[in-house]
């Protein structure tokens, strides 16, 4: 494949990416204009921080989601003064907290390698704090219990 295609490929996955959260994830994205949406996929995805999965064998997405390794206390910072947790910054490699954002998914098992994603981008993420919003609450996901949720999926061949 000469680097036409793998632009012309690349062009095409990440504007499926972008259809996927403009309609399925609408409940997330539906503050962005396009082309804010487009900036900040392209953000995570250059920072390795949007996680996203295809149907076998096509372009579709079927899930997606956003993570950050981050300061637990920047977090809480930013909540306690109503401010976004997102700052167009990059992770903080030595930071002690996960920060989940944006999660889209047509099913369990779309989860489940959204969260496999999760563990191979971040290893030794157990021993991190992590972070959602729920509802507009800010909460604190117990990692243990995603991982287990993975672990099971793997089990039973999910």
């Amino acid at each position: 494949m000469n680097a036409t295609s793998l632009q012309k490929s690349a062009n095409h996955a990440f504007n499926a990416l972008l259809e996927f959260c403009q309609t399925t994830g609408r409940a997330c994205y539906s503050a962005y204009s396009p082309e804010v949406l487009r900036d900040y996929l392209a953000f995570h995805i250059a920072h390795g921080s949007l996680r996203f999965v295809r149907a076998p064998g096509t372009l579709a997405v079927t899930g997606c989601a956003v993570a950050w390794r981050l300061n637990e206390c920047t977090i809480l910072t930013q909540h306690t003064f109503d401010l976004p947790v997102f700052d167009w910054q990059p992770d903080e490699p030595q930071g002690d907290a996960l920060f989940i954002a944006d999660v889209v998914c047509a099913d369990a098992a779309t989860l489940r390698s959204l969260i496999a994603s999760l563990a191979h981008r971040y290893p030794g993420c157990a021993r991190l704090k992590w972070y959602t919003y729920r509802r507009g609450e800010l909460v604190a996901v117990r990692p243990l219990v995603a991982l287990r949720f993975l672990r099971r999926g793997k089990e039973n061949n999910l």
